[in-house]
């Protein structure tokens, strides 16, 4: 009991009231910039009580109530309105339904529950509307990412197949956008969840999974699949960085992948999505193992394409830049509605067209259309060859 009474004593240090309204608001945390915008927006005059440490409640604070009730403004639970009630305080919050019990507080809320706690209207506002809709901008993968070619590829090798595409979480979870992810629960969760589908309903399965992700939750898993030899293909999208977060060095650069599974016993193979077609052919070799009753994992390593742009521009490699020859192109949509590169637009006539400002020059989409299509501008053997070392 005398450390919690020091903890009250520190949690009164930090109790910040501001106001000398009859209107009594204890609140807490990004709560508290709500409240006080709300309390702009309906025009009161409030005793505005911040608290600077939610447990414990500081007693100080039933001082300030004067024996009437208080409004409670907290994100989350009601920590800081059960702490009060324990006071003796007379509460009108989230326990009585005044505030939302679940999702995230903003103005809107917080004014409608201060009307309703205090028996005023209010009328949100009614947002602007631009004149013009600006047009949907879904999260998409950066142009030349190597998991766009990754993704393309393995569609190509399991075509017929109707495989369980096992995701995870990483850039490579924008697989979705090409309806390679049919389920992402948590990180490392592809080759678990994967695995236990394969056994269990005998469906071909593809679990994709980052090489960070790889290092950090999937080897105790590969310990199962390897014991009880299940059939499921594993494909570690090393792209020598953890570049969802940053960018920062990835466990591969100095134990690759495919150490780890083959001393597992593990068929592997090794490929860069860079080259198509001679990748198409390798991942083949890998899904005939599978449907074999086997486990086999594919290595696709090609740096993050961020990462290869920064040091290309430091050395003074001019990016090749890709054009498309109008002439050729039927208007088939392989890149922009398959590929999905995000530098290929569609144009009204259907045929594509790429962004300059965006392209890096990787040369994929030269690769996959039929047609020969696109024609770069400068020099691509260079600046694949340094982007393969960044």
């Amino acid at each position: 009991m005398d450390k919690w009474r020091e903890l009250e004593k520190l949690s009164s240090d930090f109790l910040q009231i501001e106001g000398s309204g009859d209107v009594v608001i204890v609140t807490s945390g990004v709560a508290y910039n709500y409240v006080k915008e709300a309390v702009r927006r309906l025009n009161i005059r409030a005793t505005v009580v911040k608290l600077g440490i939610s447990v414990p409640v500081p007693p100080k604070v039933r001082e300030i109530a004067r024996g009437g009730e208080v409004v409670v403004v907290e994100e989350g639970d009601p920590v800081v309105e059960i702490q009060l009630r324990a006071l003796g305080i007379n509460t009108r919050g989230k326990i009585d339904g005044y505030f939302p019990k679940h999702g995230e507080l903003d103005i809107n809320k917080t004014a409608l529950g201060l009307a309703k706690a205090l028996g005023l209207s209010y009328a949100p506002p009614t947002p602007l509307k631009p004149p013009l809709e600006p047009p949907p901008r879904p999260p998409v993968l950066c142009p030349g990412c190597p998991h766009m070619a990754t993704f393309y590829i393995l569609r190509l090798a399991t075509a017929g197949l109707n495989p369980v595409w096992s995701g995870d979480i990483g850039c490579y979870s924008l697989g979705i956008n090409t309806g390679q992810q049919d389920l992402i629960t948590h990180m490392g969760s592809s080759v678990g969840l994967g695995a236990g589908i394969a056994l269990a309903t005998g469906q071909f399965v593809v679990a994709t999974v980052g090489d960070s992700t790889f290092y950090h939750a999937v080897l105790p898993q590969l310990v199962d699949i390897a014991t009880r030899s299940v059939p499921i293909l594993i494909v570690v999208m090393d792209n020598a960085y953890t570049a969802m977060t940053g960018g920062q060095p990835s466990p591969s650069r100095a134990i690759p992948a495919e150490r780890i599974t083959e001393a597992f016993g593990i068929s592997t193979f090794v490929i860069d999505p860079i080259d198509v077609k001679k990748s198409v052919e390798i991942i083949k070799k890998a899904v005939e193992i599978v449907k074999s009753g086997r486990p086999a994992v594919v290595v696709s390593r090609r740096p993050c394409a961020l990462i290869g742009v920064r040091k290309a521009r430091r050395a003074g490699i001019q990016l090749p830049k890709y054009q498309v020859d109008v002439n050729k192109c039927t208007g088939c949509g392989l890149c922009y509605n398959l590929l999905k590169c995000s530098a290929i637009y569609k144009r009204p006539d259907r045929k594509a067209h790429v962004d300059p400002a965006l392209c890096v020059g990787c040369g994929i989409c030269a690769e996959v259309c039929p047609f020969n299509a696109f024609k770069p501008e400068g020099k691509r053997e260079a600046w694949l060859e340094l982007w393969r070392q960044a």
